[in-house]
């Protein structure tokens, strides 16, 4: 089985637990800290990793002080990462994420630092596309991402089937390489990536920016605007997920899986869309995928960090 490639950003996070949120010109003492990567494909290759998954994760390094911190964590989770380009004179970003131990919430404050993201020319010289069963894509960097995802479309175009047990299957089931896509963050520039997606990952934030309600109504939204059989996945937070497929009038709701008791939301999003990738690269229906997708993330909120995710899963 070829592994699953996670392409996008990685940074390092200064987390602070702290009882409740601070109040502004105040000085507070914090339960606990930590230093972890971060970042949304970062997260989502270590989840998949968790998971069982061959995965490699695939973003530029900077070859500063941090360097080797990512390194040692990826290498501790079995992430491989050795085509990713390492580049001189750069800093990572980093955060600093503070946690509320009273709601759950977590405050992300980001210095991006001067690491330049992934070129379409890095992505050529270094990944070969025939040693993987699906690609995922962390929506940012438009202009060079397109590029990739012409290049993975022709390829796809390449090995199209003609056998007509594919007919009327979701659009990542006839593809050799399905590509997945995560819109999250309110950037109207990122919309251009969509139509490239097989699974359609559709961020609340993103969402509401395109004038959704809830769920329900940004996957009946954009499946009315993708091309038929893209599944449309739209994760709510607290409030569970919905998802269709583009071309079909049916919308299903998926409930939440919420933890006994909520410890951190840090990385749930990035969870829950690499629980949902591993569920559908074991050829489980689309439903159980994001249901499957909805524990995981819950599983995650009650723990810190993604260490003992396997274990909360199974509790």
């Amino acid at each position: 089985m070829h592994g699953i490639l996670i392409v996008g950003y990685n940074c390092a996070d200064w987390v602070q637990f702290l009882p409740k949120f601070p109040l502004e010109d105040t000085k507070e003492r914090c339960t606990n800290q930590s230093w972890e990567r971060g970042g949304n494909a970062s997260n989502s290759a270590t989840v998949l990793a968790e998971l069982g998954n061959e995965v490699e994760y695939f973003g530029t390094l900077a070859d500063d002080n941090l360097k080797q911190f990512f390194k040692d964590d990826m290498d501790s989770y079995g992430v491989k990462y050795t085509n990713c380009p390492v580049l001189k004179n750069s800093k990572v970003g980093t955060s600093v994420v503070i946690c509320s131990e009273e709601s759950g919430t977590r405050t992300i404050i980001h210095c991006k630092g001067t690491l330049t993201e992934l070129t379409h020319g890095q992505f050529k010289e270094r990944i070969n596309l025939d040693n993987y069963s699906w690609i995922h894509f962390e929506g940012r960097n438009e202009n060079q991402i397109t590029h990739i995802l012409q290049d993975i479309q022709e390829y796809n175009i390449k090995f199209a089937s003609e056998s007509d047990s594919l007919l009327g299957q979701p659009n990542y089931k006839q593809r050799k390489l399905p590509i997945s896509i995560e819109v999250e963050k309110r950037i109207e520039s990122i919309s251009v990536l969509l139509p490239f997606a097989d699974v359609a990952f559709i961020g609340k934030d993103y969402a509401m920016m395109k004038g959704a309600r809830d769920c329900l109504h940004a996957a009946q939204i954009f499946c009315q605007q993708l091309e038929k059989g893209t599944v449309v996945i739209c994760p709510w937070g607290e409030h569970g997920a919905a998802f269709g497929i583009a071309g079909s009038h049916q919308l299903t709701k998926v409930d939440p899986h919420p933890p006994v008791k909520i410890v951190s939301s840090l990385g749930a999003g990035d969870t829950f869309n690499a629980a949902v990738i591993h569920a559908l690269t074991r050829n489980m229906e689309i439903e159980e995928s994001v249901r499957f997708g909805c524990k995981v993330a819950g599983a995650k909120i009650g723990i810190c960090g993604f260490r003992n995710l396997l274990q909360a899963i199974e509790n």
